[in-house]
């Protein structure tokens, strides 16, 4: 190997690693920011896959769970609209974060919706 392709593997590797620590990092946030009874959800709503899939599932769930509660929290919507999203979504889909996080977006629209021609 000459110094231009040493390089450019070693560049490769740096961006590699990178990409690791971004999902290390994430990984570690979802660990903080999920509440346990949430997680105590995911993982027996995730039972029933195999072990590699369970894994990937259940990150994909606390993904999704985050991802719901930032869209509602920068909904400009009142609260008490917020807390009957979040009761909707899991009474319509105990324990599916992802399917709750598609819904959520056209749930938060109609109360839009309903606020702008209650104007």
């Amino acid at each position: 190997m000459n110094k231009e392709e040493l390089k450019d593997k070693l560049e490769e590797v740096v961006e590699h690693v990178k990409e690791k620590f971004e999902e290390i990092k994430e990984s570690a946030r979802m660990n903080d920011d999920v509440p346990i009874e949430v997680k105590r959800e995911i993982t027996r709503f995730c039972s029933e896959y195999e072990k590699g899939e369970k894994a990937r599932a259940i990150r994909e769930a606390e993904k999704a769970y985050l991802s719901i509660k930032d869209k509602l929290a920068k909904a400009e919507i009142p609260h008490a609209e917020k807390l009957g999203i979040e009761r909707n979504l899991k009474s319509m889909y105990p324990g599916n974060y992802v399917r709750q996080n598609i819904e959520v977006d056209s749930m938060i629209d109609t109360v839009l919706t309903v606020m702008k021609n209650n104007k």
